[in-house]
């Protein structure tokens, strides 16, 4: 399981801002201020726009479940069941199931943990890295069936 106390968001390359794991099975959003400074920068969600465009920054704490946006990415039902089972956790606890799926979710989101960024295996071990792609948790993009990849 991904024990991540923060996860970096990503819309394709960009790190978008980051999502923290608080006390209490909580967690909160903040946009990464340069993001926030760049003029040309990709929309994550119309939800995070004002009637003006201006994008809406107020960080807010939700329990258990996540932001809704991140929550709309992770699978539903019997399939958000069996990967949390998979993975050893609740089905309600969001943020750990997203840490577990943030690198197979729908579009071009990414939930990245903080302590991996930019680290990377000196000597790769092939057979490992095929023994991890086997254990992935992935579903696909309806969310309705497992990716056998």
């Amino acid at each position: 399981m991904i024990d991540a106390a923060a996860l970096d968001i990503f819309l394709h390359d960009c790190r978008i801002g980051t999502l923290a794991r608080l006390d209490g099975d909580r967690s909160i959003f903040t946009f990464d201020e340069a993001y926030l400074a760049e003029e040309e920068r990709p929309t994550l969600s119309l939800a995070y726009r004002d009637q003006y465009g201006a994008i809406i920054n107020a960080p807010r704490a939700y329990q258990t479940q996540i932001e809704p946006f991140f929550s709309n990415l992770l699978p539903e039902g019997a399939l958000r069941d069996y990967l949390a089972r998979r993975a050893g956790i609740k089905s309600v606890r969001e943020y750990l199931l997203l840490a577990q799926l943030g690198g197979d979710l729908p579009g071009a989101v990414k939930a990245v943990p903080v302590e991996a960024r930019g680290v990377q295996r000196e000597d790769p071990d092939e057979d490992g890295a095929v023994a991890d792609a086997k254990r992935a948790l992935r579903f696909s993009l309806a969310g309705v069936q497992l990716k056998f990849s």
